[in-house]
């Protein structure tokens, strides 16, 4: 057995590079997207052209679409200091925070998840809400929230409940569909 093993290994070892050839085709260069009316130049003259700079990265295009993304627009000091507050209530999933908002609406729910220039909230067991820290009219307060949570139990037991119930009809039901006697 430990004679055979040798020469099989070497004729995969010297077979592998003629199964395996190394790829030799240029990568084709995308053309990178036209840039708004609004960042261009005016016209120059015939006289005062100019010609494009080159590519300065001919091997990688696609590193030029990693940071095509919108600008975003910077924090003002009122925006930091609602994001202190955010990060400070945020830090408890359990906690309820009622923020009102500049179109006049309130929400409340627990903060899940704070992005640098916004924050998410959880309505219910299912919505969620992402909010800019420019739309606070003003600072998010903790509260009680004794009726959404109540709201939000009834729901998680509505839903194990269905859960529980239905389950009986689908353990029989899953291998039937998998040996195809019930197509889905």
């Amino acid at each position: 057995m430990k004679n055979r093993a040798l020469p099989l290994a070497v004729f995969a070892f010297l077979l592998l590079p003629a199964l395996l050839p190394a790829q030799t085709e240029e990568i084709q260069e995308l053309p990178l997207p036209t840039a708004p009316s609004f960042l261009l130049s005016p016209p120059a003259s015939n006289a005062t052209m100019i010609a494009p700079a080159p590519n300065p990265c001919h091997k990688c295009p696609r590193r030029a679409y990693l940071f095509a993304r919108p600008l975003q627009k910077p924090l003002t000091p009122r925006d930091v200091q609602m994001r202190e507050v955010v990060q400070a209530l945020g830090v408890d999933k359990h906690r309820f925070v009622r923020c009102r908002l500049n179109d006049g609406s309130q929400l409340v729910g627990g903060i899940t998840f704070m992005h640098q220039g916004k924050f998410v909230i959880s309505q219910g067991i299912w919505n969620s809400r992402e909010i800019a820290y420019s739309e606070l009219r003003e600072a998010p307060q903790p509260t009680v929230a004794v009726g959404e949570h109540l709201e939000n139990g009834l729901k998680w037991s509505g839903l194990v409940a269905t859960c529980v119930v239905l389950s009986p009809l689908a353990i029989p039901m899953i291998p039937l569909m998998l040996t195809g006697v019930i197509a889905d």
